[in-house]
């Protein structure tokens, strides 16, 4: 071959691998997360995993070049694997160290980020427990597994535009378990469906993906690896109905929970548009009854046919509410106390005769009128919704070009609104009265979000990276209980962060916290135009501790619910205890200054807070007395003088007085020899009752006192004489 033409060829193949070196990965180098963009101590061998756990092609190559095309493939593999079609947009990176028991930072601990639609990713921490991620901004879930280390579910990770990482520090724990036993009269159910999820209302759990098992052969569905904290284990049968239990999980505990599955009762009957009315087809019904001796609700939910009728099969408990949703009609929610009483004796009856429950709807009234924000200047798409009685929807809408809505169909009652848009806030508590002959006009006056911004520092003065600063709003009520914050941002490198969505025109409490060290909280009202700027100290903290006993007798009252609340910061600012066999309780991490603790037991009077002091490094002392108050103590017995062990007895405030709080026992039941004993309440008149469970007939026997020699004389049901 020539030597000019072996030249010419020589220089084409210099210029294709040069295309290939440089031309092939000029854009994808902006987004690689390499050795050279982690911290000093960071770089290792963080893996990224596609949503399945496997790791690609693109992992391998990165793990085994540390930077260039590999990781540029592995950053495409991120970008396609949380949905953004664009790799040119903006990027945010997501730093953090996972921790376990005494500190040790955790190596090779599985990293599961979940994006707002749901699309999932998988890392790997490095050797030195370090993760990184690099998507668009916005807010993550992650849940973090270390194996025998323990786990951590963040509900709420940021990952900010403006910042060049947010290092997140996660504590380990070690995991708990459920274990369901589900039962119905005959023994344990087998193959029934069990859900383990955390409940609407929760803040730490939020978003954690629901668990799904089926009960085995004993009729029990055994949970591992579970994340600690509250949930709601969920039990569904083959016939619709479902049944919801509490349960918290403790670290490295197995909680016990039981289901109740009940027989089922046959009801019948019509949904109509008023009495004598058209029949309303397709209307969507939904039932709660109380399971007997657990009380816990269970659910059925059906519909009616094109002709309003209805014939369905619900457990056999007490009923207690009834949803009726149709369209064209105001929602309806019937109470117990509003259920027909003939419907009522025919359901709890033993007859196995269908019980008949025919519902009448009306249209409802509107409510229409204006959403403006406090200059008067209207505000648009806002999404509004009114609520009853226990969140109960009763219609939604959403505010056009002029600020203006209108609902349809709302029952006759009192409602409140409530924002769905985030970014606004109701000024003030909207509570609206609707009657039953006219529709009615209410005016509404939101604020817009506003941003907050500032750094956090330490004793020093330094800004501190990865401190949570958290929002919760005012209230000079104590809750007794941690309220849910309204909007939570972690603090980067030089201590600076940043909320651009949170609600205005209400007074908000920012407080900071990092590991054993916390900010004094400063109040704020978020209403100018130009962003809130704060300055958060880091301190450290310090403890109350004391001793919970009896007024009377001196005894310590072990399992009391112990509150505490900053003096000079309000209720949102605190912590809570229990106290143990011998009435001790501890609380930490509690910011030196005066502080206010409550302590609250079943079966014993609400009593006024004690002061204690908190110093660093000296913990604050307290003594707790709590007043056991009026009790009432007596049988429950039938006409033939005999006792009935499981009646239920409670009593019930009948001063003309608003009803004092207290902490008394809400529910005795009677022991074989129809003993009870109802404990804690004030002085006063009270009802004192008695039921059979299953039934309504009650034993009524209204008392100025208390005393050890009531006597309660109850019906009992034929059958079971």
């Amino acid at each position: 071959m020539p030597p000019r033409l072996l030249f010419v060829l020589a220089l084409l193949a210099a210029g294709a691998a040069a295309w290939l070196v440089f031309g092939s990965t000029g854009d994808e180098r902006a987004d690689t997360v390499g050795a050279a963009d982690l911290p000093a101590g960071e770089a290792g061998d963080a893996t990224l995993r596609g949503a399945g756990g496997r790791e690609g092609a693109a992992d391998a190559r990165s793990r085994s070049s540390g930077t260039g095309a590999g990781d540029a493939d592995a950053a495409k593999a991120a970008a396609a694997a949380i949905g953004e079609p664009h790799p040119e947009r903006v990027k945010a990176t997501l730093r953090g160290v996972v921790r376990g028991p005494g500190g040790r930072q955790i190596a090779g601990a599985r990293v599961v980020l979940i994006d707002a639609d749901g699309n999932r990713i998988e890392l790997t921490t490095d050797t030195n427990g370090w993760y990184t991620f690099r998507g668009t901004p916005g807010r993550y879930r992650v849940l973090i597994d270390g194996g025998r280390d323990g786990v951590a579910w963040l509900a709420d990770a940021l990952l900010d535009g403006g910042s060049a990482g947010l290092p997140l520090q996660t504590q380990l724990q070690q995991p708990g378990g459920v274990r369901a036993r589900v039962a119905g009269k005959s023994g344990p159910v087998v193959g029934i469906v069990v859900t383990l999820a955390p409940p609407p209302d929760a803040v730490a759990l939020a978003g954690l993906p629901p668990r799904e098992l089926r009960t085995d052969p004993a009729g029990i569905a055994l949970f591992e690896e579970v994340v600690p904290g509250d949930y709601l284990l969920t039990a569904t049968t083959e016939a619709g109905s479902t049944y919801r239990v509490p349960v918290t999980v403790h670290p490295d505990v197995v909680a016990e929970a039981r289901v109740l599955v009940l027989p089922l009762r046959t009801i019948t009957g019509t949904v109509r548009g008023g009495p004598n009315g058209p029949p309303v087809g397709d209307a969507a019904l939904r039932l709660v009854v109380n399971v007997p001796g657990v009380g816990e609700p269970a659910e059925q939910s059906w519909s009616t046919d094109y002709a309003g009728s209805f014939r369905t099969e619900v457990p056999k408990g007490v009923p207690v509410r009834l949803e009726v949703r149709a369209h064209g009609y105001a929602p309806t929610v019937l109470q117990q106390a509003r259920f027909p009483p003939s419907f009522l004796r025919a359901f709890l009856s033993p007859s196995p005769e269908p019980a008949r429950l025919d519902v009448n709807l009306e249209e409802g009234r509107a409510v229409y009128g204006v959403a403006r924000d406090k200059d008067g200047r209207p505000v648009p798409e806002l999404a509004l919704a009114l609520e009853g009685q226990g969140g109960f929807v009763l219609g939604e809408a959403t505010t056009a070009a002029d600020g203006s809505y209108r609902i349809e169909h709302v029952p006759m009652g009192t409602a409140t609104f409530v924002l769905r848009t985030p970014g606004y806030s109701l000024r003030a508590r909207a509570f609206v009265g609707v009657p039953a002959l006219k529709d009615v006009a209410f005016d509404l006056v939101v604020a817009p979000a506003r941003r907050v911004q500032g750094t956090v520092v330490g004793a020093d003065g330094r800004g501190v990276a990865g401190a949570r600063v958290s929002l919760h709003a005012w209230s000079e009520v104590d809750l007794m209980r941690d309220p849910a914050s309204t909007a939570d941002a972690f603090s980067d490198e030089r201590g600076w962060w940043r909320m651009d969505d949170v609600p205005g025109g209400q007074v908000l409490v920012a407080r900071a916290t990092l590991g054993d060290r916390v900010s004094l909280p400063v109040r704020l009202e978020v209403e100018a135009p130009s962003p809130a700027t704060l300055t958060l100290i880091l301190q450290g903290t310090g403890s109350v501790r004391g001793i919970v006993r009896d007024r009377r007798t001196e005894l310590p009252v072990a399992g009391a619910r112990v509150s505490l609340h900053s003096a000079a910061w309000g209720s949102t600012y605190g912590g809570q205890a229990t106290s143990d066999a011998e009435g001790r309780f501890e609380a930490r991490g509690l910011a030196p200054g005066p502080w206010r603790v409550a302590a609250s037991a079943d079966g014993y009077l609400t009593t006024e807070p004690e002061s204690a002091t908190v110093q660093l490094g000296v913990p604050g002392e307290v003594a707790i007395a709590l007043d056991p108050g009026i009790a009432f103590e007596g049988v429950v017995v039938d006409a033939e003088d005999l006792p009935i062990e499981g009646a239920e007895v409670f009593v019930e405030w009948r001063s003309r007085l608003v009803q004092p709080s207290h902490g008394g026992t809400p529910l005795a039941i009677a022991d074989a020899a129809g003993r009870f004993r109802l404990a804690g309440y004030p002085p006063g008149t009270y009802a004192l009752m008695a039921r059979i469970p299953g039934t309504t007939r009650l034993a009524t026997q209204v008392v100025k006192e208390g005393g050890t020699s009531f006597r309660l004389v109850l019906e009992r049901p034929k059958e079971t004489k």
